[in-house]
């Protein structure tokens, strides 16, 4: 049987393609999940609302970013990206699989003219005319219908939620028919370059299968955990980091990672799981504990990377070099 817990807390910082601006949130809800055989379930539930927490920013930030949606859009947009969030959360590889994820998001102030969400349904009861006042609220199919035992159902509030969940499905048909065009479109030229990559790959082709292309570049204090996730492409170059305890790198979800001239001083250096994927060029990992753990289906490529301290792979995952 499922288990099944309580989740939330906040969220961000988001950046407000609009504005620039950062922004805050919460997520609450509930998780029901399932453990594998041998996986401790105390542990599992401690992990779960981080995983999920992390994860929810991770998506929604990418989802910004590349201008998919818009603040205003960020609470109606969740169900969307509920398969992408579960993905992102990396529980799978550490042995947790979530049976349902029910989540509701609140952005501190919520964009311009954006309806708010309210707390966790709950019935207050209170004395007056000799009898009880009863008000409630239900959530069905992603509508709160809200009412009370004297004035009935909130038939505004209802039909403004029906308004922007239409808008929502349109918005959503019309982003679904481009994103068919353009890979229609793209199909003969893609051909193409993966026939000509294959054919002969030259320096430009050896750097995109070290995962140059369309790689960002990323800061880092080193000074605390970096976490990448969802379906983030990203790069550290040239860092020196020092961390007292835990991890001092963390890869989850669909992640793509590259490390250059990394140096890594932790209990344990780099922990990837779920699809992540790590690739060290250079540097060095000195680990007190584990320097390379990898769970799920991660995979980690160490090149000429000075290493110190024991690897671990488990399940399918898989740890080259140095």
């Amino acid at each position: 049987m499922p288990s099944t817990i309580q989740v939330g807390g906040p969220v961000g910082p988001l950046l407000d393609p609009k504005t620039n601006q950062p922004v805050h949130g919460k997520v609450w809800g509930t998780c029901a999940f399932e453990v594998a055989p041998g996986v401790d379930p105390a542990l599992a539930q401690s992990r779960i609302a981080p995983q999920v927490l992390s994860a929810v920013t991770s998506v929604y930030a990418q989802k910004l970013s590349e201008g998919h949606i818009s603040i205003v859009q960020v609470r109606n947009a969740l169900p969307h990206f509920m398969p992408e969030i579960v993905g992102a959360t990396g529980l799978q590889g550490l042995g947790v699989q979530i049976v349902s994820l029910d989540l509701q998001i609140e952005i501190d102030g919520g964009g311009a003219g954006a309806p708010q969400p309210q707390p966790p349904p709950q019935q207050q009861q209170r004395q007056q005319d000799g009898g009880p006042h009863v008000n409630y609220q239900l959530n069905i199919g992603g509508l709160r219908i809200k009412g009370s035992s004297d004035g009935g159902v909130d038939s505004k509030g209802l039909q403004n939620q029906l308004v922007e969940k239409a808008k929502s499905e349109i918005f959503w048909w019309i982003l679904t028919a481009g994103i068919v065009l353009v890979v229609l479109l793209g199909l003969g030229g893609l051909g193409i370059y993966i026939y000509m990559a294959a054919k002969d790959p030259g320096p430009g082709g050896a750097a995109a299968a070290a995962g140059g292309a369309g790689v960002k570049d990323a800061t880092w204090d080193g000074k605390s955990k970096f976490s990448c996730g969802g379906n983030d492409s990203v790069r550290l170059k040239g860092i020196t980091a020092k961390l007292a305890s835990g991890v001092a790198i963390e890869a989850g979800g669909n992640c793509d990672l590259v490390l250059e001239g990394v140096q890594l001083t932790s209990p344990i250096g780099i922990q990837a799981g779920a699809n992540a994927s790590v690739t060290v060029n250079g540097g060095s990992i000195d680990a007190s504990d584990v320097s390379v753990k990898a769970l799920g289906n991660a995979t980690v490529t160490l090149k000429g990377t000075k290493v110190k301290g024991k690897t671990q792979a488990l399940g399918g995952a898989k740890i080259t070099g140095p």
